[in-house]
This record gives structure tokens, sequence and C-alpha cells, in this order.
């Protein structure tokens, strides 16, 4: 279409050939009702040296998606997301959007997130992610939701956003650079990122009906698991507004925003009259625990 817009779907993988192909497939099968339909290619970033993504990718040969594929070697979620970023550029992407290995969009993802950025003026869209559990997840994490995200109507303002249903525009990068290297297997540098964005005045939404699937591993059903996950998820919080306001009044309100934390998490764990309600109180506890460790300089390194 003469005038269209330029998107590229920005993918990093890392050994994961049934999720790639699926989320692949799901990208084939987009429509487009609400706005015009860009120009889209997906930009895969193989952080495999070995490359296993290649005979994924090359399935899709012949098909009626536009695909780049790199591996990239240097070991690191950042590092894949900045390859896909410069794939991104040289194909002349004006948007970039996101998606992980483990996802599956609805066929009017993005159809969604254009009109969504068109109709509120934003620069970024972020969309909702509903998870999909193993058949023989326990019943406890069903019921208790631990893996389902918050619900934002569309049109929210956000003060961040995610890299697994999200939708850029190119200026927010050239403005702001790629994901920090340096935290390579530490996580969140999408969140420092767009904390970044929100800072420097880019306008941040959601989008309700923007919905991709996620599949959660079964690796991930059990306590351990979980409470790692929100320690990660605190000293992420933690290293984020260090990183965002330097000086001692900012480590000062993080070491006083943990300890609150963990007082009430403490609290609730010494009312907890059943193993949930413990649980519950040990994970609220473990994102104080994070913020603390992260206002003393110590770092947890979730993807290693």
């Amino acid at each position: 279409m003469p005038g269209a817009r330029r998107l590229a779907i920005c993918v990093s993988t890392y050994r994961r050939p049934n999720g790639l192909r699926r989320l692949l497939q799901g990208i084939e099968n987009l429509r487009f009702d609400l706005a015009a339909a860009p120009e889209t290619r997906v930009v895969v970033a193989d952080n495999d040296p070995s490359g296993s993504a290649q005979e994924v990718c090359r399935e899709f040969a012949g098909t009626r998606l536009l695909l780049d594929y790199r591996i990239e070697p240097a070991r690191g979620i950042p590092q894949a997301r900045n390859a896909t970023l410069d794939m991104a550029r040289t194909a002349g992407a004006d948007l970039m959007a996101f998606i992980d290995d483990d996802e599956e969009p609805t066929p009017g993802w993005l159809d969604n997130m254009i009109a969504a950025m068109d109709a509120f003026d934003a620069d970024v869209v972020h969309g909702h992610v509903e998870p999909r559990l193993p058949a023989n997840a326990p019943a406890w994490i069903v019921e208790e939701n631990y893996f389902r995200p918050p619900r934002y109507a569309t049109g929210d303002r956000r003060a961040a956003g995610y890299t697994n249903n999200l939708l850029v525009k190119r200026g927010v990068f050239d403005a702001l650079g790629g994901f920090e290297p340096s935290w390579a297997l530490c996580g969140g540098t999408d969140t420092l990122l767009f904390s970044k964005a929100f800072q420097a005045g880019f306008r941040i939404v959601a989008c309700r009906e923007a919905v991709v699937y996620e599949d959660i591993e079964p690796r991930r059903m059990n306590a351990s698991w979980l409470l790692k996950r929100a320690f990660r998820i605190g000293m992420t919080s933690g290293r984020v507004k260090l990183t965002l306001r330097r000086g001692l009044r900012s480590r000062g309100e993080t070491v006083a925003r943990g300890f609150f934390l963990a007082a009430g998490a403490g609290a609730r764990l010494a009312a907890a009259r059943d193993r949930r309600k413990r649980f519950a109180a040990a994970r609220a506890g473990a994102v104080a625990i994070g913020i603390l460790s992260a206002a003393f300089g110590l770092n947890y390194q979730e993807y290693r």
C-alpha cells in the first residue's frame, strides 16, 4: 500500500521452537478491520548460538510472512531485543511491536493496538496478556490467579510497558536508545526503558482488546518459582527507581519502602490461618526483600 506505515514485529527467542512456530502461525492469521494494514515484517533474534530457531523460521519461507532471522550470540534478553531493534531499523520500520516466543496473538491483536495508538495519540500501547496454564496446574495456583496480570481499560495511562505485548513508535527508541545491556540476565530491561519513556513525557496507554495468550510452562507451577519471581519483581522495582533517580535520598526512600512492605508482609504472615494466606504473605515478603536487596546493591540473575 503506497504510504502505508511500516511495522516490524520483534521476536526474541531462545530454544522454544514449538512456541515460536505457534507464534509465527498466529502472526500469519492477523487481520486488520479497524486500522489500515501496515507493511509488516517479522524480525527474529535467536539468542541460541547454535541457531535452534532457524529451522522453524525456514518453515515460513514462501508464506505471506516477510521474515528476517539473525543469531545474536551475546547472551542476554536485552542483547536479543536490541538485535531485533537493529533489524527493524534496517527495514525502515516506523512502528515496532513486541511479543514473546511463548505467546500467541489473537487475530485482531495488532489491529486493536494501532487503532488505540491513533485514537489516544499514544507513543506506546500495552496490550493484555491472558495466561494459559497447563492442564495439570495445581488448584491453588489457578484459584488464586497468580499468573493473571492486572486488567486495564483501553486508554488508561500507564507509567511503564512490557515487551510481552507492546507497540512502540520508532521515535521512542530514537530518543532513548535501546535496552540496557548490563542487565543481561536479571530481567526488567523493558520496565526500565519504558519507565524512562514515561518520565521523558511519552504517552503510554493500555489496550484491553489487544490480547495475546501466554503459555505458562509446567516448571513454573510451584511455590518456589513464584517466590523467586516475586523477589525478582521487587528487585527490578528497586533497581528501576534507583536508576531513574540517583542519590542518597532515592536510596533511602527505597530502603524505607522495602522495610514498610516487609513489616506489612510479616504482620499478614502472623495473622494467616491457612496455607494459602501464609503463602500470599510470604510472596509479598519476597517482593519486599527484593526491593531491599536492590537498595543494598545486590543483583539476582533470574535468567542465568
